[in-house]
């Protein structure tokens, strides 16, 4: 048996709301932001922080949806998109991401560009899963795709923009959030933007990211590129300094959200509560969420709590429900919630 969110208030932590880290109590009521005189959990020592919003995971190995929940849950994601392609195994994974339980894992899809299939497939599917985001991207690794015939063909009116512009309005309709990945130059990144793919995720060149930025479009770079020691083609740094970066995802690697916040912010709390916003408010703007992003009355309690001291992540709470916290830090909820509930949210 699930037992309910508790009232409660955190106080004594630095908190981030209305754009800055000051110290204020947050009330939650059931799964919401509230007010009132509830019992208080003391998180002096700590910080607060909204919940992270991850635009897309990769994973690279075979964890089940379970355990994607629970890495999720550790590593501070309250909201997040899974990867996944189209065959029957994405099936069974969108079906067990219905379920929402623990952090609000939904699944993405991936759609090759040059697929001169019928669309209806995947708008079925769409409809099916409730799905709320689609990528376009070409599947043929180590081509160029200025170059290569099927791309010269496809931009001249062969049956795959046909399938897009179906796919398009579809989507559309359903009022999915749809986009490109990897677009390798600002002239693929032009077309797609065309179409209404208005997502930039992870470009492969800065003239992909410049376009983008020109017209409007939100860009959306993985977080293990903003670390030290990025490879990749483009880095979020640059791009974040120009203010054409307006999120972070994490990529192969759930915990390099946080790692990337904390190393762009350095000691200035200042920078981390500005910063903050490209994991977590904006995301959930480029999504159409409103519920959540941010801490305010009435929105969702979906929250993180950071050690003040060691920058490490202490807490998870989704919906006004601890998922995961640190050993410390659970002790100071048991004194305020009953045992049976903190169960699933032990270290």
């Amino acid at each position: 048996m699930t037992t309910p969110p508790q009232a409660l208030r955190l106080r004594g932590a630095l908190t981030l709301r209305d754009g800055a880290l000051t110290q204020r109590t947050v009330a939650i009521e059931g799964s919401r932001i509230s007010a009132g005189p509830f019992p208080a959990v003391d998180l002096s020592g700590y910080m607060i922080m909204p919940g992270m919003v991850d635009l897309g995971h990769d994973p690279r190995d075979t964890r089940s949806i379970a355990e994607l929940r629970a890495d999720a849950a550790k590593a501070g994601v309250t909201t997040g998109w899974i990867t996944l392609a189209q065959d029957l195994a994405a099936d069974q994974s969108l079906t067990e991401l219905a379920a929402r339980k623990g952090p609000d894992l939904r699944g993405r899809l991936l759609s090759d560009r040059m697929d001169h299939t019928a669309p209806e497939r995947l708008i079925e599917r769409v409809r099916r899963f409730d799905l709320d985001m689609v990528l376009f991207h070409d599947t043929r690794p180590g081509q160029n795709a200025r170059s290569d015939k099927a791309t010269t063909d496809w931009r001249n009116g062969s049956a795959a923009p046909r399938r897009l512009c179906q796919l398009a309005e579809a989507f559309d309709a359903l009022g999915v959030v749809y986009g490109s990945l990897a677009d390798p130059d600002g002239e693929t990144r032009e077309t797609s933007s065309m179409l209404g793919a208005r997502l930039c995720d992870s470009p492969d060149s800065y003239a992909a990211a410049s376009v983008a930025h020109a017209v409007g479009d939100p860009v959306v770079m993985e977080a293990a590129s903003a670390l030290p020691g990025w490879s990749g083609p483009v880095s979020a740094q640059p791009l974040l300094r120009a203010g054409r970066c307006q999120a972070l995802r994490s990529g192969t690697r759930l915990g390099s959200l946080l790692d990337a916040v904390l190393t762009l912010a350095g000691d200035d709390l200042d920078r981390l509560a500005a910063t903050w916003r490209i994991v977590a408010e904006l995301p959930a703007q480029i999504m159409r969420l409103p519920d959540r992003g941010i801490i305010a009355r009435g929105l969702r309690a979906d929250l993180v709590i950071i050690d003040t001291a060691t920058r490490q992540l202490a807490g998870t709470i989704v919906a006004g429900r601890p998922v995961w916290l640190s050993g410390p830090l659970r002790q100071r909820f048991a004194q305020v919630i009953p045992a049976p509930t903190l169960i699933a949210a032990a270290e």
